[in-house]
């Protein structure tokens, strides 16, 4: 199933549509959680919100809700190219706990920033994983993760808690 999706890029440009004029776009994380088929993200009350998950269908395919993708060399380098295109992290400066974007100020409220990688643009809105004083460091997981997040037009950001304790990466699949 192809869907007709259709996504302004991080500062506004198009993205190229497929030869065919049907056009995927998805931001996925590597463990599986959607974060948008194609639209804009999703909020709730505690912040950014997953809206699925990617299932495995055989060995080698792939489903985001109900677009499917082969695990293939091809597959891959689609993966590399887009992280390449939608790359973050030249715009981004923690300093005292304060994130620039391009160098001006980002809001957390009282939330200090320690850290942000991985970093992807999504239409308005920079993602990447790191690391605030929102969470405590536990016995169990000493260095807590979470999903941390700004809107680079608004200077407006949050975060959410990540219960996995890999690190986990931005996937942007595009057909």
């Amino acid at each position: 199933m192809i869907l007709e999706l259709f996504m302004l890029g991080a500062f506004g440009q198009s993205v190229p549509a497929a030869p065919a004029g049907k056009f995927v776009h998805i931001l996925a994380m590597s463990d599986g959680r959607i974060l948008s088929m194609g639209g804009p993200l999703k909020f709730d009350k505690t912040g950014l919100r997953f809206i699925g998950e990617c299932g495995y269908k055989g060995d080698d395919i792939l489903s985001y809700d109900g677009v499917e993708f082969r695990l293939s060399p091809e597959f891959w380098a689609m993966i590399r190219r887009n992280r390449a295109k939608f790359d973050a992290i030249d715009h981004i400066k923690v300093e005292n706990g304060t994130v620039f974007h391009d160098g001006q100020a980002i809001d957390f409220d009282l939330i200090k920033v320690k850290w942000i990688g991985r970093a992807v643009f999504w239409q308005d809105w920079v993602v990447g994983v790191g690391l605030t004083s929102k969470q405590q460091a536990s016995m169990h997981n000493i260095e807590p993760r979470e999903l941390v997040y700004y809107n680079w037009k608004t200077r407006k950001g949050g975060s959410v808690y990540l219960v996995n304790k890999s690190l986990p990466d931005f996937r942007i699949l595009t057909r």
